[in-house]
């Protein structure tokens, strides 16, 4: 009986902390998970808004997006957040991170935190060289065109 008492005071104790919070910032999930919205952008395989338990870190959001694609640009992550109504941007190195293992510096994700995860150079090379290669082929069948 007091056990179930206890869950009845923990629970509109949660409730009433939740509700002094802005109630976009925290959902609540299982009995023992505080949720929070944060956004991910860019080259992951899966952007969009997500649901992730508190105390995610920027790593565990992109794993949740599927991981980055093949031309995200690791070292250039920016984390976006708004701390005391002053927009904030974290420029992150996260292959270093991954390189050498150092979970110390990823930082925790707040509740409505925006992670843009860039495009690499690579890519735009790919883009160019599409490009290149469209007109290549253009020029050649005027080439021949007119050489009748």
């Amino acid at each position: 009986m007091k056990k179930i008492i206890l869950v009845i005071m923990f629970s509109l104790i949660t409730a009433l902390f939740l509700t002094a919070q802005s109630q976009s910032e925290y959902i609540t999930g299982t009995e023992v998970d505080l949720m929070m919205k944060v956004y991910i952008w860019g080259q992951v395989r899966s952007p969009g808004e997500f649901l992730v338990k508190d105390g995610t870190d920027l790593i565990g959001i992109i794993s949740a997006a599927g991981g980055p694609t093949d031309y995200a640009n690791l070292k250039k992550v920016r984390l976006i957040r708004v701390v005391d109504g002053k927009k904030e941007i974290i420029h992150i190195d996260l292959s270093k991170h991954i390189k050498s293992d150092d979970q110390i510096e990823i930082p925790k994700l707040q509740p409505g935190d925006i992670i843009i995860v860039p495009r690499s150079f690579r890519a735009d090379w790919n883009v160019i060289i599409q490009v290149i290669s469209q007109i290549a082929i253009i020029y050649n069948v005027i080439y021949l065109i007119g050489r009748d």
